[in-house]
């Protein structure tokens, strides 16, 4: 074990002293998984599993293998080597993948909500279009009922006016009739009295022609009797 731990030490004072200058995190390169070895060769024991694009600080390196400490795993205290190889600086695929993957899962989502909140907007659309089709035809039927209401009004002004013309005729003709049937019994009443005035005057004449006749007949029986 002292050993083991003798290599370790040796190994990583070489790393230090020709590391290649990697920056504190990288990444596993874009390969299915990586194995975690004890020391700097694969015939040591494997302690770990990195996958495709987990990120790593790396505590010292060479051109063959490095000394890492991974930033994703449960076990924070876990070190090993990894072939260099196999680290890189730039972001893995997957790891670029991964949020392009999540916004397109976002973005799908919200288009099927979209596509659902059109196919509703598109049915009240119809169903507007239909009411208002509706109402539409509701309005034509009271425009029509307005037209026949105004000329049946226009009928009905005429009518009455009509109707005030005659009834004020009517009213001027019973006038007209009471004033003629006041003059008529005027001129019977006149007329009356001037017959009666002509009997009684015919009356009189008629006394007087008897009594000038009864006069003359006297006289004329007196003449004879000498």
């Amino acid at each position: 074990m002292k050993r083991c731990a003798s290599i370790i030490g040796i190994v990583v004072g070489l790393f230090l002293l020709v590391g290649n200058g990697f920056s504190a995190e990288v990444f596993v390169s874009d390969t299915l998984s990586i194995d975690l070895y004890d020391e700097p060769t694969k015939e040591s024991k494997v302690i770990g599993t990195l996958l495709s694009g987990e990120a790593v600080d790396v505590i010292v390196s060479d051109e063959a293998w490095s000394f890492v400490r991974p930033l994703e795993q449960e076990n924070e205290d876990l070190r090993g080597f990894i072939e260099t190889k196999y680290l890189m600086d730039r972001l893995p695929w997957k790891k670029k993948a991964l949020p392009i993957r999540d916004e397109n899962e976002r973005i799908s989502e919200k288009l099927r909500f979209l596509d659902k909140e059109l196919k509703r907007t598109l049915l009240d659309y119809q169903a507007l279009t239909k009411k208002l089709g509706a109402t539409q035809d509701e309005l034509r039927r009271i425009q029509k009922e307005y037209e026949s209401l105004k000329i049946n009004a226009g009928d009905y002004i005429r009518l009455k006016e009509a109707y005030a013309s005659a009834l004020a005729g009517l009213r001027d003709i019973r006038k007209a009739r009471k004033a003629l049937l006041d003059e008529n019994e005027r001129l019977l009443s006149s007329q009356s009295k001037r017959f009666f005035v002509a009997e009684g005057l015919l009356l009189i004449f008629g006394l007087v022609i008897g009594l000038a006749i009864g006069r003359l007949e006297k006289k004329t029986k007196s003449l004879l009797y000498y």
